[in-house]
């Protein structure tokens, strides 16, 4: 039997189990968070870089699929960035980020938050902080039907503050909280079961710079804080650690995502971990877990997120071209690699209990969905003998690949659709390779066999547009 070469294709996959999707242009997109809607498709938060170095707010929305709705930009001449999306129980969206920055780094930017209806139309925009760089990296709904907040609030002299906001459905500040650190931002916040707020952050500290946690009351006073620095891993100094992601799971502790990097005497950047570790309710530290992403020097430009799966473990999506699954213990239980062009930002697991993440590929906008086990396939067994004339290589896409072997010098195979009637006929030309199939063809379920051989192994295709 001759050896082939399997060729990786880029395609749409739609399973059951899974499919990935890109969306952009000629421009840099990328997407930063995902929410799965209540119709059960999906409201993507993404960023369009344009040639003019500025960048807009991206908002798709999705039908289970991935298959687009509906798309919206907003911003002006400058950047404006959003970093988290969530649908309300009304049904709108908002939105909260940065606007007016004269560069994605700029200290000059103002907080952000967008209101939509459920068509992405603006139903009011605002804009919070001072004279200094402000931004929103979170939001979520209350249980009062309010909003919080969280970001990075700027003072003269400071490198800025973790910052808590809560807003009324009209965008009306209640309350406004800052929390006293060094180059300190918030990243994430989620209401607790006893109507306050859990936030992750990094702090700056002596050389080093820490995960920082703040647990708060209704109010958003300070009820205890936990600071982490990640101990010397092979013998490296200088960590560098920020808290990126926190949730509260079922039975009442908090598990959080991050990012170790660390660097040697000489100040030289030698590792980087993304970890995951779980904090009970009065902040005492259960487990923590490091995993190496093999050199990869990654910014908090694009940061890990977290969820709890309903096995009592945890999903984390690296901020980069990784995805790990723990156990309830903290054990790794699978990793999945994205590709040397794919970078993975967020993750949410799904209501069928697979999960969507959110990133970039290929300088696209990039939406992944998989199941529970991070896959996009359920493989099942191999039902053809190594002695058969051809053989599916990809049986669901945008094209269809079939493989034939050297014994089938004048093999023709004929296509079938759901209905039974013949579409198509493909011939062997050779005395072996590969056949695209699909070119001028709907999508749909199709059926091929040998030709003239009822009793043949009959193979089902997919294909999809």
């Amino acid at each position: 039997m001759k050896k082939f070469t399997l060729i990786l294709l880029s395609l749409t996959i739609t399973l059951t189990a899974g499919w990935w999707r890109t969306y952009g242009g000629k421009a840099i997109e990328l997407a930063r968070c995902v929410r799965q809607t209540s119709d059960g498709g999906y409201i993507i938060l993404g960023e369009i870089r344009t040639e003019e170095k500025k960048g807009d707010i991206w908002l798709i929305k999705t039908d289970e699929f991935g298959d687009t709705i509906w798309s919206k930009t907003y911003g002006g001449d400058l950047w404006d960035i959003g970093y988290s999306v969530i649908q309300t129980q009304g049904g709108d969206f908002l939105i909260t980020g940065f606007m007016n920055a004269t560069n994605i780094y700029s200290s000059e930017a103002d907080l952000w938050i967008i209101r939509t209806d459920s068509l992405g139309e603006i139903l009011w925009s605002r804009n919070y902080g001072g004279m200094y760089g402000d931004e929103g990296r979170y939001i979520c709904e209350t249980n009062d039907g309010h909003f919080v907040i969280t970001g990075m609030k700027s003072q003269p002299n400071s490198d800025g503050q973790v910052w808590l906001l809560k807003i009324n459905q009209e965008g009306d500040t209640l309350w406004t909280k800052t929390y006293t650190q060094n180059a300190s931002r918030g990243y994430w916040v989620e209401e607790t079961t006893d109507g306050g707020y859990i936030i992750a952050s990094g702090v700056e500290g002596y050389e080093t710079y820490d995960l920082f946690l703040i647990k708060t009351d209704s109010l958003g006073d300070s009820v205890w804080t936990y600071t982490y620095n990640n101990p010397d891993i092979g013998g490296y100094a200088l960590p560098h650690d920020e808290g990126h992601s926190v949730k509260e799971t079922h039975e009442g502790c908090f598990v959080v995502s991050g990012r170790s990097e660390l660097y040697d005497y000489y100040g030289d950047f030698e590792e980087t971990f993304v970890f995951a570790c779980k904090i009970d309710s009065l902040g005492n530290e259960l487990w923590i877990s490091n995993y190496s992403v093999n050199g990869f020097q990654l910014t908090s430009l694009y940061p890990s997120s977290v969820d709890v799966t309903e096995d009592g473990g945890c999903i984390v999506s690296s901020g980069h071209r990784f995805i790990i699954k723990f156990d309830e213990g903290g054990n790794i239980e699978w990793d999945r690699y994205l590709g040397d062009k794919s970078f993975s930002h967020f993750v949410q697991e799904t209501t069928d209990k697979g999960y969507i993440f959110a990133g970039m590929r290929d300088s696209d906008l990039y939406l992944l969905k998989t199941d529970s086990l991070g896959l996009l396939a359920v493989e099942e067994p191999v039902t053809q003998p190594e002695t058969q004339d051809w053989q599916v290589l990809v049986p669901v896409g945008r094209e269809i690949v079939l493989m034939f072997n050297e014994s089938s010098p004048s093999l023709t195979l004929q296509v079938y659709d759901a209905s039974g009637q013949k579409v198509d006929e493909l011939h062997s030309t050779q005395t072996s390779g590969t056949i695209y199939w699909g070119e001028g063809h709907g999508a749909g379920v199709y059926f091929i066999r040998i030709e003239g051989d009822a009793s043949a192994t009959t193979h089902k295709v997919i294909l999809v547009r």
